[in-house]
């Protein structure tokens, strides 16, 4: 990549506009000379801005965006229209996204304030929890996309980012006038233009068969672990609700961002207007630099109404053999793919209790060192989908959950988020989710099932993971 500097970027003056046309000329002279296209990206640090708030304001159903915040950790994320865009299906999917994620990212054009780590363009991805394309899933195996703009907050920065695809036939003055009016909007951001999203009045579609169906599904693994197939398969189901007008996806954001304090809030749009959406407990993974962080999550159980009821149904979690086994299953797949790309790893043989809003799991956080060679990509190939959201062995798993599930996932229970630049990047779960698409609203929720499960205790788990999205939609019910 090739940096830039361009003096007092951050104040709107005619000689800056006149540097940012220099600027995109001599690319554009590049661009001609080799016939590559080549992205430019300006960063700008500016003294306050809410990704949210800024994503509600802009926000077009005709646009691509993605959005993730984590009020624990004091940081968010959101971006929209694509400026460029790849899908990618089958095995080698993740292996391709990277050859073309790295290709724009690594030759781009840097510019305007570039000390803080987290500056300079960004690539978002969505990636479904099947490997092959299905007709009925509104999201490709793997989407990855680079934003006009993005907008970038944590407790020592803030940065708003504008990028422009620079091609043979690019207008220049367009692409210049375009970046310096995103700067002017950054600089002083209007928020009374936010658009107010609407009021949900939803109905379930019913399915009277919906406990029957999953309890039968639970069964015939189980029969399947008898007869050591597996260890552990997830099953998951889903609920469909419809409103009477169009459902905004960005409405339910701030609701979830206060009530699921310690997960990750997610938005995930398509131009189609479909979006995916929730929050998250999840991370798959977190890289900065050449350290890694990861979590094993699973085994599950309510939090009690008072504290000793709360304590006794987490002691009740960790003593569970039947909870215990499926974590730790999780946490040895792991560590045992990370081990094989020559990640050192360290982690706790003990789990620890992670308290949401309405539900309690069985964590353990897994920190590693990434060898040189081993990439982003890499990682999230190996990594997805954990035994948390597919089964052990992973393999045997994966091939037999849409015999068992019956239901087209989608991007339920894969993995979305972000990479930079530099190779930072985040990977989350994408789990206590829902698929907005104009009128309609559909749910998912899963449950590990291992030796020991029953049926109907499956179902009601999964009814309670679902709660956690009801009461954003529905409200508390």
């Amino acid at each position: 990549m090739v940096k830039f500097s361009i003096p007092d970027f951050p104040i709107p003056q005619g000689r800056q506009f006149d540097d940012l046309v220099q600027l995109f000329t001599g690319v554009h002279t590049s661009v001609c000379e080799t016939g590559q296209p080549r992205l430019v990206s300006i960063t700008l640090e500016v003294p306050h801005l809410e990704p949210l708030a800024v994503l509600e304001s802009i926000y077009e159903p005709g646009e691509w965006h993605a959005y993730f915040e984590n009020q624990s950790e004091d940081w968010a994320v959101a971006g929209a229209e694509a400026v460029v865009l790849n899908t990618f299906s089958g095995n080698t999917r993740c292996g391709e996204a990277r050859t073309w994620v790295q290709s724009i990212l690594d030759n781009a054009i840097l510019a305007g304030d570039l000390d803080s780590p987290y500056a300079g363009p960004h690539a978002f991805y969505g990636m479904a929890f099947a490997a092959a394309e299905t007709t009925e899933s509104a999201f490709a195996p793997l989407t990855a996309w680079v934003p006009r703009w993005m907008v970038y907050r944590n407790p020592k920065t803030i940065l708003a980012m504008a990028n422009a695809w620079m091609e043979v036939d690019t207008d220049i003055h367009a692409q210049a006038e375009r970046i310096w009016r995103a700067h002017h909007t950054f600089t002083q951001f209007d928020y009374t233009r936010a658009k107010p999203g609407d009021r949900l009045s939803m109905h379930r579609i019913a399915d009277v068969s919906e406990r029957t169906r999953f309890t039968t599904s639970v069964q015939r693994a189980l029969a399947s672990i008898h007869a050591g197939e597996f260890e552990k398969i997830v099953l998951a189901r889903s609920e469909i609700y419809e409103n009477p007008k169009p459902l905004a996806p960005l409405a339910a954001l701030g609701l979830m961002r206060e009530r699921f304090w310690g997960c990750t809030c997610f938005s995930f749009a398509s131009d189609q207007g479909v979006s995916f959406t929730g929050a998250t407990p999840e991370c798959l993974l977190a890289v900065r630099g050449t350290e890694l962080v990861t979590h094993a999550l699973a085994g599950s159980t309510a939090r009690g109404k008072t504290a000793q009821e709360d304590a006794d149904l987490g002691r009740a979690l960790i003593e569970s053999k039947k909870d215990r086994h499926e974590q730790e299953l999780v946490r040895q797949a792991i560590v045992g793919r990370l081990e094989e790309l020559g990640v050192k790893t360290e982690s706790s043989r003990t789990p620890r209790l992670l308290k949401l809003s309405n539900i309690q799991h069985l964590n353990t956080r897994i920190e590693g060192t990434i060898p040189e060679e081993v990439d982003f990509f890499s990682l999230l190939e190996v990594l997805h989908p954990t035994p948390a959201v597919g089964g052990s062995p992973r393999n045997a798993t994966v091939e037999r959950i849409a015999e068992f599930e019956g239901i087209d996932r989608g991007l339920f229970a894969g993995a979305i988020g972000f990479v930079s630049h530099n190779g930072d990047g985040a990977g989350f779960v994408a789990i206590r989710s829902g698929l907005i698409d104009g009128h309609t609203l559909k749910l998912f929720a899963g449950a590990g099932i291992v030796e020991g499960s029953i049926p109907e205790r499956e179902f009601d788990e999964t009814d309670l993971k679902l709660q956690a999205m009801r009461s954003i939609f529905l409200g508390d019910i």
